[in-house]
């Protein structure tokens, strides 16, 4: 059984399946939820709701708009500042982001 999450926002309860997710970007009218299976949700939390609550299960912020799933994590080259997921997006990444990100790494799995 995958494991879900529960976020309130306002009058609403959504509930995700954590391995679902790929990423959440941030927007001007909240955040997108961006699914492995390329649907998109979007919903009324900002960027910074939705790390607090998604922290715990290996998600990690990588610049101001972009919380990505590391479960989905498929590359992080040296010589760039992008990083790419399972289904070949490419995410920005900070530089200081990206150097604790490595190191995080390390301890990941």
């Amino acid at each position: 059984m995958s494991q879900k999450v529960k976020i309130n926002i306002k009058s609403l309860i959504y509930i995700f399946t954590i391995d679902d997710i790929l990423y959440c970007e941030a927007n001007s009218k909240g955040s997108t939820i961006h699914h492995i299976d390329k649907s998109i949700e979007h919903i009324d939390a900002n960027i910074n709701d939705l790390e607090r609550k998604l922290n715990a299960y290996y998600f990690w912020r990588t610049d101001s708009k972009h919380l990505v799933n590391l479960n989905c994590l498929e590359e992080v080259a040296d010589n760039s500042s992008e990083l790419t997921l399972i289904d070949k997006s490419k995410i920005p990444i900070d530089k200081m982001r990206k150097r604790s990100l490595i190191e995080a790494l390390n301890d990941f799995h």
